[in-house]
């Protein structure tokens, strides 16, 4: 059986994830053992387990966070800053706003920055960095093959969940993380496609490292079903926990950026705050997994668990904030779990009915505490399902994870990603398609020049006006122009079977639909379309103000739809604009039809302050201007705005235009055949 074109398609695409699975999988084996190699070498091979953590010497304790946070700092500065912090945010941002175009060349200093941070023992996780360069491998083989956004967007959802997958054993935990966390459309394809890449990384994760999760775990059990009263009190002291610690990341962001220290040396004053925590609470430099461990199994005392559990909480903003590179995710879940076993504990010996162990408390804690400052509850429970593999923690886990994210999401609307969107710069993730009537007004897209009857007309007056309009309705107004109804055919044709005498007797305002309602120029379009929905009417009257209500136009259905069409057609283009920018770059372009090219061109120096329809390239040189990258809001790529181009649109200094057409005419306006250029625009 021959495959059709989107057989083909289809089956590439699987292709290309399956080897997006694979890499990604590696990656994280090698990170792993990276990470406890980097551990040996800043502690000696002594290790930072809880048995030897005493016996290492206090100054050696609070100094090694801070030469790991130096090194930090000098990658930072003067490599990349995109290595500080989990780097989520920067998939985010990729996702929502530059077509999912992720630069390669921030995995090797990502790795060497997380190694530095983690290995000196600052309070920070490898996931979100895995998720990070498994969205990059995504990503970087999307450039390769110079593949359109909705594509790049795919496989970079493919890396993010191959990542957690492989880190977690856990495949459906880490598809629902790129869709809820990451915030990723996709539509059946794409699904099938990440699917693939997150059970070729578990596969190949599971080989290497066993059908083993990350660490331990005990077996879940639920005594008595009074106990969810307790896992939903608990939920509550979750989200409250969850806040507070959100909370202090701004707080520490707001500090570290008023510091007058350089960038340079801001991780490793952060270095210098988690050495003092550890000089108190030494087990704060454990590997995340030993800590998990313990707790889980119960081997901590109810004390040491409540100072490991401020440490925590405030050891991790203080990581990250001041430019430490990890992420939250593995601190999230540690915080979780701690508070879940002294809840656990708590209830043990205050409880009147039989309790489960701390270390099924933890569980549900760990779960729950994540759902509240991710707001990703379905990720949090079904990672924690299948980390544990046992049906019975689903009530516990989901009421408590439930009633966590409500509580934290209606004290503090932004999840913690969101906030770190925020603190670096980067743009509010574009609406999506569903949304684009609320961006557009109804005095974009009016009418004005349009024949209106009066409520003194004749049937006569009103029926000329009707054959000499291809309008469906007819607006009325009175003396003083202000907006009165409307008028169909079906109105007039009701009298026409009256007799020759009465007609002329009737007016216009015994005949018109009164009460239809109007809109003013400030509505939107989507408030226009729910009158559409309401009245079936095909055109509706625009007023100046609701007070005067006179008349100024019209829209119809036809004007929003033309409108809407164009605007999606613009925001595709608009949002797959970085990637193209990556593919094609100066000088270069790509095809994307037989014989037709796409490529990217600077204007020059004698076209500022002319209007597209004064070059006329079309016409001259056989190229259709696509896009308009403007040069208004920043110098970088990514930051200027995409208009779509019309006859009018005048060129400013550092604008780029998206072209079409054959290759050798594009060439020629890359300075390569600069004569000719001068030639068309004569």
């Amino acid at each position: 059986m021959r495959l059709g074109k989107g057989d083909s398609e289809r089956a590439w695409l699987v292709g290309v994830a399956i080897v997006i699975g694979v890499l990604t999988a590696y990656t994280v084996i090698g990170f792993r053992h990276l990470l406890l190699a980097s551990r040996d070498l800043f502690y000696l091979h002594h290790g930072t387990s809880f048995e030897t953590l005493l016996s290492i010497p206090w100054a050696w304790r609070l100094a090694m966070p801070v030469v790991g946070g130096l090194f930090v700092g000098i990658i930072s500065t003067y490599l990349s800053r995109e290595v500080e912090g989990s780097g989520i945010p920067h998939v985010i941002n990729a996702i929502q706003n530059r077509g999912g175009v992720l630069p390669w060349r921030i995995i090797p200093l990502k790795v060497l920055a997380v190694s530095f941070t983690i290995g000196s023992g600052g309070s920070a996780g490898r996931q979100g960095p895995v998720v990070h360069i498994g969205a990059t491998i995504g990503s970087f083989l999307a450039q390769i093959f110079r593949l359109p956004a909705r594509h790049t967007r795919t496989f970079v959802a493919c890396g993010a969940s191959a990542a957690i997958a492989a880190t977690f054993n856990a495949p459906m935990g880490g598809v629902l993380f790129a869709i809820e966390v990451l915030m990723i459309e996709l539509k059946v394809a794409g699904m099938a496609s990440v699917v693939i890449s997150s059970v070729i990384a578990t596969v190949i994760s599971r080989h290497y490292m066993g059908d083993l999760l990350l660490f331990s775990m005990p077996s879940f059990s639920m005594e008595t079903s009074w106990e969810l009263l307790s896992y939903a009190l608990m939920g509550i002291i979750i989200a409250l926990v969850a806040v507070i610690f959100m909370r202090l990341f701004v707080i520490m962001d707001s500090f570290f950026d008023n510091t007058p220290l350089p960038k340079l040396l801001r991780p490793a004053l952060g270095g210098l705050f988690v050495g003092l925590i550890a000089l108190m609470v030494p087990q704060i430099l454990t590997v995340d997994t030993e800590i998990m461990r313990h707790i889980m199994w119960g081997r901590l005392s109810l004390s040491l668990m409540i100072f490991l559990l401020v440490a925590k909480i405030i050891a991790t903003p203080l990581t990250i904030s001041s430019g430490g590179s990890g992420g939250i995710f593995l601190p999230s879940l540690i915080i979780g779990a701690t508070l879940g076993a002294i809840w656990g504990k708590l209830t043990e010996n205050i409880a009147h009915f039989a309790t489960a162990t701390s270390g099924a408390y933890a569980l549900v804690g760990m779960g729950a505490l994540f759902a509240a400052v991710a707001h990703a509850p379905i990720t949090a429970i079904l990672l924690v399902f299948e980390m544990t593999n046992n049906y019975r923690i689903i009530p516990a886990l989901m009421l408590s994870s439930v009633i966590a994210f409500l509580l934290s999401s209606w004290i503090y609307p932004h999840s913690i990603y969101q906030d770190q969107l925020k603190r670096r710069g980067f743009k509010k993730p574009k609406q999506k398609n569903a949304n684009i009537l609320k961006e557009k007004m109804v005095e974009e897209t009016i009418t004005v020049d349009v024949k209106v009857v009066h409520t003194s007309d004749n049937i006569a007056s009103i029926l000329t006006t009707f054959l000499s309009n291809s309008t469906p309705a007819l607006i009325v107004v009175d003396e003083k122009g202000r907006y009165a109804g409307n008028i169909e055919f079906d109105n007039i044709r009701k009298l026409l079977p009256l007799s020759p005498d009465v007609t002329p007797l009737i007016s216009a305002i015994d005949i018109m639909n009164s009460g239809i309602p109007f809109v003013v120029p400030t509505d939107t379009l989507d408030v226009v379309m729910h009158l559409f929905g309401k009245t079936k009417c095909n055109i509706i009257a625009v007023v100046n103000n609701e007070k005067e209500q006179k008349f100024v136009g019209i829209i119809s259905r036809a004007s929003i739809m033309d409108s809407y069409n164009k605007q999606l057609f613009d925001r595709e283009l608009s949002d797959g604009f970085e990637s193209i920018v990556s593919a094609v770059g100066d000088n270069r372009s790509i095809e994307i039809l037989d014989n037709i090219y796409m490529g990217e061109i600077y204007i020059k120096a004698y076209w500022i302050g002319k209007s597209i329809q004064e070059l006329n390239l079309r016409a001259k040189y056989g190229l259709e201007i696509l896009l308009i990258h403007k040069a208004s809001e920043a110098q970088s790529v990514n930051g200027r705005e995409a208009l779509f181009p019309t006859p009018n649109t005048l060129l400013q200094l550092g604008d780029k235009l998206l072209v079409m057409g054959e290759k050798e005419k594009i060439r020629h306006f890359t300075g390569e055949v600069e004569q000719e250029i001068v030639e068309i625009v004569k």
